[in-house]
């Protein structure tokens, strides 16, 4: 996409007119820019009509891209977004994106978070360990699980059961790591 038409759409976005945004959906869907997951995902948070907000999260659901991990990061670590956070959270699990760039901070969202954001947090990572195992190394691993067990006095009581079940998930995969090696 040029950047003259880039810029036309990040006005529509901002402009607030709905029906200008819904016209614009179909051209930022298909052109799949990360650049627009920012502004769609402000748009969320507004007075809009459940049309419009139904047609941009279609747009997530459908996202296929790589580059567009490092926004959704972005959008759920930001408090600003609070109730379409658990969407955005979803979306990690949801997707068949490689999110282990941010193995780490998933295990700190894990273990700072109340247990339905940690529920989401714990999925991520067990997919994570599934679908991409040689991607996150031993050493991640282990140190994930010191990082666990440290703080393990101070979370939730609701869910330490998860927080055993993510140390399981974390011993398996380095068993599976080692049991590769041979």
């Amino acid at each position: 996409m040029k950047e003259s038409e880039k810029k036309r759409i990040f006005t529509i976005l901002s402009s607030n007119i709905e029906l200008e945004i819904l016209s614009t959906l179909p051209i930022i869907k298909d052109d799949g820019d990360a650049d627009f997951i920012i502004p769609l995902a402000k748009l969320l948070l507004l007075d809009i009509s459940d049309e419009l907000k139904r047609n941009i999260r279609q747009i997530f659901l459908e996202l296929k891209d790589n580059t567009a991990v490092a926004p959704i990061m972005n959008i759920i670590q930001n408090k600003t977004f609070g109730d379409e956070n658990a969407f955005f959270r979803s979306l990690c699990w949801g997707l068949k994106l490689d999110f282990t760039d941010y193995f780490n901070t998933f295990i700190d969202l894990f273990i700072s978070s109340p247990f339905e954001p940690a529920f989401d947090y714990f999925t991520t990572i067990e997919i994570m360990l599934q679908d991409y195992l040689d991607k996150i190394s031993i050493e991640s691993s282990n140190k994930a699980i010191d990082k666990i067990k440290g703080k393990i006095s101070s979370i939730d009581a609701s869910k330490k059961d998860l927080t055993v079940e993510l140390i399981h998930l974390l011993q398996h995969h380095i068993k599976q790591l080692k049991s590769n090696e041979q």
